[in-house]
């Protein structure tokens, strides 16, 4: 944080000192707005991109090529993505990253038909030009799981985050934050499957890595034991149930 806060002194000086050079003062303004997205002050960061995209089109075109990076910034996806489309040499993986995050709005917008339709393009032009153990394969798998999640097809949900786990238990490092989250969300989607045992054993592994990675003491750790002493739960009531 203490690099980003130097960064933003830099390029604030320097932004004063700049008033008639358009090109660099919309240059420092996404920096600027890079710096604070980097940082979490998201509304800071969408006023800093929103001025650097002002000032670059009093001088070019709404669709020339360098603002693709901008209107992707400030979640302008759809003009990026027809930007990246027309290029002369369109770049496939870029074009897939557009789609992907089209369907996170579309997913915050509730509107997760049309999220699903934009996973699915992502997905299946990463496939096509990825390795099969890919983690963005992955990412892609978890996210078209999370929209069935929230669309209530439980079941569907918890195939695409079996092949999203499968993936990144060979791709990435046994610590690595995706796995216990990727056993997370089948331990949840399982649970409300009434699968309890199941569900058991992923809420289990997800908090045997978060303790192997971060602590005994971590928030990601308490909530996790959270969520294994919940299962457990409801498998001795099933249990005093069937007696």
């Amino acid at each position: 944080m203490g690099e980003f806060n130097k960064a933003e002194e830099i390029y604030t000086i320097l932004l004063e000192a700049t008033s008639d050079d358009h090109k660099e003062l919309a240059f420092l303004y996404h920096q600027l707005g890079y710096i604070n997205d980097q940082k979490g002050d998201l509304t800071t960061a969408l006023i800093h991109y929103k001025k650097s995209l002002e000032i670059n089109l009093a001088e070019m075109s709404p669709d020339d090529p360098s603002l693709s990076p901008t209107y992707s910034s400030i979640e302008q996806y759809q003009h990026a993505l027809a930007i990246d489309t027309n290029k002369p040499e369109p770049d496939q993986l870029q074009i897939a990253t557009r789609h992907n995050n089209i369907g996170a709005i579309l997913k915050d917008q509730k509107k997760y038909t049309e999220a699903l339709i934009s996973y699915q393009i992502a997905l299946k032009i990463q496939v096509a030009h990825l390795p099969s153990r890919s983690p963005l394969i992955a990412t892609t798998y978890t996210n078209i799981g999370l929209v069935h999640s929230f669309m209530g097809d439980k079941s569907t949900a918890v195939s695409y985050y079996v092949k999203s786990l499968e993936i990144f238990q060979k791709s990435l490092t046994s610590n690595h934050p995706s796995l216990p989250v990727t056993h997370r969300n089948i331990a949840r989607a399982l649970e409300d499957l009434q699968q309890y045992k199941e569900a058991l054993e992923h809420a289990t592994q997800a908090l045997d890595i978060f303790c192997r990675a971060f602590g005994s003491d971590n928030s990601e750790v308490k909530l996790n034991r959270e969520n294994l002493n919940r299962i457990q739960q409801k498998i001795m009531i099933d249990l005093t149930a069937s007696e």
